[in-house]
């Protein structure tokens, strides 16, 4: 026997002697001992690992944080007309981070002989060309948001709307 021994009790005859350091179990009269102090560092040890792995897996899934600075924001609408006929207007107008806007004109969708793939073309490398210019400075495209408008059930009138969310953090 290992240790000091503390208890010794016996019930549904089975004897269980416990001692200090382990514990000794006496079934059908087979002795076994089990060192009851290893087992409470092996739980130790696999509570800290547990712990360790949920920290480290939580931190897999955490959001970005700031790097330092502040982040600053811009937007960028795309406004493109499906008015027959050269008649609508289609404009893309980008809103600074210190509110000013500029404009720049966009070709109509559609014109008298139905939808114009020139116009389309024009406005997708407009559009390009103004977002690589800002991915270029540091710029971040975080969202973009598309939509149509249509005053009608016909769809005859209306816009096609892209809003491009930017940002960088300042240095």
């Amino acid at each position: 026997m290992m240790g000091g021994m503390l208890t010794m009790r016996e019930k549904n005859g089975v004897q269980v002697i416990i001692t200090v350091n382990s514990k000794q179990k006496t079934v059908n009269g087979k002795h076994k001992t089990i060192n009851v102090k290893q087992q409470t560092n092996n739980m130790k040890k696999i509570s800290i690992l547990l712990l360790v792995v949920v920290i480290l897996g939580g931190s897999l899934f955490a959001q970005d944080t700031k790097t330092g600075g502040n982040k600053k924001f811009m937007q960028i609408n795309t406004v493109e007309s499906v008015v027959a006929g050269g008649l609508g207007r289609s404009k893309m107008i980008i809103t600074n981070p210190d509110g000013s806007q500029k404009e720049s004109e966009l070709e109509n969708l559609f014109s008298i002989a139905g939808i114009n793939f020139k116009n389309i073309k024009f406005n997708e490398e407009q559009v390009l060309k103004t977002l690589k210019n800002y991915t270029d400075e540091g710029w971040k495209i975080d969202q973009v948001t598309s939509f149509t408008l249509s005053p009608n059930e016909g769809g005859g009138f209306g816009i096609f709307m892209t809003r491009y969310l930017l940002s960088k953090v300042e240095s």
